[in-house]
């Protein structure tokens, strides 16, 4: 995402040379001319999602990948996998689970759980009561 101060970089240049290619070849291939591949490559001039989806043809690639070097995967940011009232649902349901067990579910057991789903989430685990009970005791507040 471009914003102040932050530019997106697309590795044009790199994938060039990694698929063995000169600036005139890719421009033929891709349909431009040598000075907008030069121009792209060099940051003069900024590149828009429709060069992600023409050089990713050239390249044959996902466009996303051309966000990084070759040889490195690039993933898109991963889509939100629950809504607000799933998570309530986790939440509620690892309160029950605490005070099946005798522990009091505190303000601070509740934010120790909620960090927990966003840990699991984040690293694509199964968000199960259990895994999450027992993510929750190890994290720290």
């Amino acid at each position: 995402m471009d914003g102040p101060g932050f530019k997106t970089r697309m590795f044009l240049s790199e994938w060039r040379q990694h698929r063995g290619l000169t600036q005139k070849a890719l421009a033929v291939l891709s349909g431009t001319s040598h000075a907008t591949i030069s121009a792209l490559e060099s940051g003069d001039r900024d590149f828009k999602g429709a060069w992600l989806d023409t050089f990713s043809k050239v390249f044959d690639c996902h466009p996303v990948d051309l966000l990084g070097p070759p040889g490195t995967p690039v993933r898109a940011p991963a889509e939100p996998v629950f809504t607000i009232g799933e998570i309530r649902g986790l939440i509620e349901t690892c309160e029950s689970k605490f005070r099946e067990k005798g522990y009091d579910f505190t303000p601070s057991a509740r934010a120790r759980v909620y960090t927990a789903i966003l840990q699991a989430h984040a690293e694509g685990e199964d968000l199960g009561p259990g895994v999450i009970i027992g993510a929750a005791s190890a994290v720290d507040i």
